[in-house]
């Protein structure tokens, strides 16, 4: 169950469930409703069958973990992973 303080919720991928705050800023919460992602990013998609996470913050991507964690830092005007 994920708490009612989110102003958009997306389908969970892989135990994380994307949700946008009301500065229209994503982040994600397990399956248990806790936000495991700080809502710091401007956009995102699921990359790796969930085993990366692409972000966008100030028109920048990068990516991330599951947890987090920097992967590749936030400096691409556009990323793209082959699907595996």
């Amino acid at each position: 169950v994920v708490p009612l303080r989110y102003q958009a919720i997306r389908e969970e991928y892989r135990s994380r469930i994307p949700v946008k705050n009301e500065q229209n800023l994503w982040g994600f919460c397990d399956v248990s409703g806790n936000l495991v992602i700080p809502c710091t990013y401007e956009n995102f998609r699921f990359a790796n069958k969930g085993k990366h996470i692409l972000v966008q913050v100030n028109g920048k991507w990068g990516i991330v973990d599951p947890y987090g964690n920097i992967v590749k830092p936030l400096n691409y005007k556009s990323i793209h992973v082959e699907h595996q």
